[in-house]
């Protein structure tokens, strides 16, 4: 055969071959790149509602944080994540799978005490359905605790060093107001047990939240 033939016999017999091990080449080169140029965050804050924030919204929030975090991780830039988690109070009518995933990655944010801070709309509920976070005096609201609102945190609104954000734009195009947006959000703190503190890491993400913490609701 000429060498155009062994081509295409070539081609006929291993064609899927080739395109599959392509696929993989493919696959794996952009989960190297993921894994490689992935930057890590110095600092978390989550944020709790029935509906979670429109697209834009984190973004702007993780901006504005950066204001007033420190470079934990020390590369030379201070980067926030911000992890929405929409979490309905009444799951009837709910899709339960969504509902389950929200459930599943806040318990996993829980557990490995990633989030100090967190914003909700909804103070006294979410924090009787979560149970880890602190009252102003440092008072644990347990799981399914009645909680004064007001002497959960101070809302976003009355923090006057959180002002400014601007506009934001949602994935159909619409801008809106971030700090309008959020004025109704409470600003809380989650409990932080002892033993953590040991923890060097842990320490350190408590001591740089505690510290955003009194600078963002300066008054």
């Amino acid at each position: 055969m000429t060498a155009k033939e062994k081509r295409a016999n070539f081609w006929f017999y291993y064609k899927w071959h080739v395109l599959v091990g392509l696929f993989v080449v493919i696959v794996a080169a952009l989960l190297l790149k993921d894994v490689l140029f992935r930057t890590e965050p110095d600092y978390t804050v989550g944020v709790l509602s029935e509906t979670g924030l429109p697209t834009g919204a984190a973004e702007a929030l993780a901006e504005k944080f950066a204001e007033f975090f420190d470079d934990r991780n020390g590369d030379g830039k201070v980067v926030v994540a911000v992890e929405d988690y929409a979490l309905p109070l009444d799951e009837d009518g709910v899709d339960p799978y969504s509902v389950m995933a929200a459930t599943t990655r806040l318990t996993g944010d829980i557990a490995a005490r990633t989030s100090v801070l967190f914003l909700t709309d909804n103070a006294p509920a979410y924090a009787a359905k979560v149970g880890v976070f602190v009252t102003e005096d440092g008072d644990v609201v347990e799981e399914g605790e009645t909680a004064d609102e007001e002497a959960l945190g101070p809302l976003w609104s009355e923090c006057p060093a959180l002002a400014g954000i601007g506009e934001a734009e949602d994935m159909m195009g619409s801008t809106f107001k971030v700090d309008e947006l959020m004025a109704d959000f409470r600003i809380l703190r989650r409990v932080f047990p002892d033993e953590a503190m040991e923890k060097k890491d842990d320490a350190a993400n408590y001591s740089g939240s505690m510290a955003a913490y009194e600078a963002m609701t300066a008054r």
